[in-house]
């Protein structure tokens, strides 16, 4: 078990820069950290949690694709856009703390998260991409806030325990 804490002063972690590390089970981030780039933490498949910080304000696409062993992510209010498939692929993801400011989901963010059982979608989330939730077979209750204005196409497909509960007044 490796636990690894990125200095402080750090402000960007690079592209790939932890992809399929096997024995890394915990990151903590500094409070300086702004952009995480694309693929960075990818198939790193002993990583269990992390919380991104406030500070956060750039995630690129994938980061924590394929991360089989991630059960709980917290993400900071700095982040309003979790790109492409940004936890595809975590099997054993169960928990998602999403941040205040958060506007878009992109296209299988969440796809075939299938322990994922609790998530909270924000007040102020504008957009859900196309099969962003895809095959989230644990997901049996969320709640879209009434900021949505765009929900593309298989966004909830095999979701087969889902029921969904709209704020939006739908006249």
């Amino acid at each position: 078990a490796t636990a690894y804490q990125v200095p402080d002063g750090v402000q960007t972690i690079g592209s790939s820069a932890f992809q399929e590390n096997k024995v890394l089970t915990s990151i903590t981030f500094p409070n300086t950290l702004q952009t995480i780039e694309s693929w960075a933490f990818c198939r790193c498949t002993s990583l269990r949690s992390f919380t991104i910080p406030d500070s956060v304000t750039t995630l690129g696409k994938g980061i924590w694709d394929s991360c089989h062993s991630l059960e709980t992510v917290v993400v900071g209010n700095g982040v309003t856009i979790l790109e492409y498939r940004e936890f595809s692929g975590c099997a054993s993801l169960r928990k998602v703390i999403l941040g205040d400011n958060l506007k878009t989901i992109y296209l299988r963010a969440f796809y075939e998260c299938s322990n994922l059982s609790e998530i909270n979608l924000p007040q102020g989330l504008e957009t859900i991409r196309c099969a962003a939730f895809k095959n989230c077979t644990s997901l049996t209750h969320l709640t879209i806030p009434d900021s949505v204005i765009c929900i593309e196409s298989d966004v909830f497909a095999g979701c087969t325990n889902l029921t969904i509960e709209y704020l939006a007044d739908l006249e």
